[in-house]
């Protein structure tokens, strides 16, 4: 996720070369899937706990996470579905 919040960060210098990097920083926002999502990666807490300390650091205009309500606990068998998140956890 940072890789690619980096690469378009790269890309608004060339948009924007009158900003500089905090400007173009807050123009950014990422959204994580939490859990399994359909693309074969897992975002995990630790996934969402390091890319909210890098948006911190990098003073992105926000971070949301998609499909919040799938952060339930259930189907913890690492499958994806629309009404959880597919990781173990308790309530």
């Amino acid at each position: 996720m940072t890789l690619a919040a980096e690469a378009v960060h790269a890309d608004l210098a060339t948009v924007w070369p009158d900003r500089d990097d905090d400007d173009r920083y807050a123009m950014l926002g990422v959204t994580p899937m939490i859990g399994v999502n359909d693309t074969g990666g897992t975002t995990t807490t630790a996934d969402a706990a390091y890319l909210l300390g890098w948006a911190g650091q990098k003073g992105l205009g926000f971070v949301r996470f998609w499909s919040v309500n799938r952060d339930n606990g259930d189907c913890g068998d690492g499958s994806v579905d629309a009404a959880c998140s597919g990781i173990t956890q308790t309530r």
